[in-house]
């Protein structure tokens, strides 16, 4: 399977593919971002961030940009349209922390980031949105923007043009509406429909679960790139996947003793990053690795009791012929 160009390239930043992982809560902190790259993901995303706490030099708001030696670092932020502090905050993160790319949380459809003004909130509000985009172009940053299609209807065709205008760098599209949260299908088609009108860097994000998907979806919808969520929390492999298919036109499935190392490896790295010794933070990641493995119900069992890498070795070699 051949594609011409396996790059994707967003503001002179660069990246070696045009699959990446996209920024989820609770998940996309420096060691899985770091994970998903040992993985082969072209690119990663910090999970969402409050630019009121940054703003606020909240100490945990600014734990959360681990991005320290991290190669092209590429972090989320979300938050009301207070123009002046998203620029304030713009010119923080990347003077402090060499940031250049900012996206901005345009999706997510939680109730108290929508209760808040944030988040897919804005997104029917679009000279709110483009205000936001241009306020971080202003500040020097590379602007990129994650938004859904619309609330429970399709509104991008009136928000598009604000963030052209403003200068957005690179849009990525949920093909779900906010109200659907993660049920029901993404429509690609409305994607599609986007990549019609809009000739700037467009990669979209929905239901992508295979290689053969994720080529499927670029080439039909005529994106630059994927994003790929949910289903590399439980895969990170498939970034790799994507690659060996691209080469050969097929791809192979991590075997048990790779998801045996699969896990160990990544709680290692975890609690080396984060300077701890408790895996409690991971379990739900953990768990998700071993879906659809043989006896992967009595593993999970044990595996949601796991609080060290200790706990965690003894009941994968207690469980390793079974899976």
């Amino acid at each position: 399977m051949q594609l011409e160009n396996r790059h994707l390239s967003i503001g002179g930043v660069t990246f070696s593919l045009w699959a990446g992982a996209a920024p989820l809560a609770g998940f996309s902190h420096r060691a899985y971002r770091d994970w998903l790259r040992r993985w082969g993901a072209g690119f990663v995303v910090s999970e969402m961030v409050s630019v009121e706490g940054l703003y606020r030099e909240d100490k945990k708001s600014w734990e959360l940009l681990d991005v320290i030696g991290e190669e092209n670092p590429w972090i989320q932020l979300f938050g009301k349209s207070e123009p002046a502090k998203w620029y304030a905050v713009t010119q923080k993160v990347t003077s402090r922390l060499g940031i250049r790319l900012v996206d901005v949380n345009f999706g997510c459809p939680v109730k108290k980031v929508v209760k808040n003004q944030a988040g897919s909130a804005l997104l029917a509000f679009p000279k709110a949105m483009g205000d936001i985009i241009g306020a971080i172009k202003d500040a020097g940053a590379i602007a990129t923007a994650k938004v859904r299609l619309g609330i429970d209807s399709p509104l991008w065709e009136a928000f598009l043009p604000e963030l052209v205008k403003a200068g957005v760098d690179a849009l990525t599209v949920h093909g779900r509406y906010a109200s659907q949260f993660y049920s029901g299908q993404a429509h690609w088609d409305q994607i599609r429909a986007i990549r019609q009108v809009y000739s700037g860097i467009l990669i979209g994000n929905g239901d992508i679960t295979s290689p053969e998907l994720a080529v499927q979806r670029r080439m039909e919808s005529g994106v630059d790139g994927v994003m790929i969520g949910r289903h590399a929390i439980g895969a990170p492999y498939i970034f790799r996947q994507i690659r060996e298919y691209l080469d050969t036109g097929s791809y192979s499935q991590p075997s048990c003793e790779e998801l045996r190392e699969l896990l160990l490896e990544y709680a290692s790295l975890y609690l080396s990053v984060n300077h701890t010794d408790s895996l409690v933070p991971v379990r739900a990641t953990l768990l998700a690795m071993i879906r659809g493995y043989s006896q992967a119900r009595k593993l999970r069992q044990q595996l949601s009791h796991v609080k060290t890498y200790q706990e965690l070795k003894e009941v994968i070699t207690q469980f390793s012929p079974l899976l």
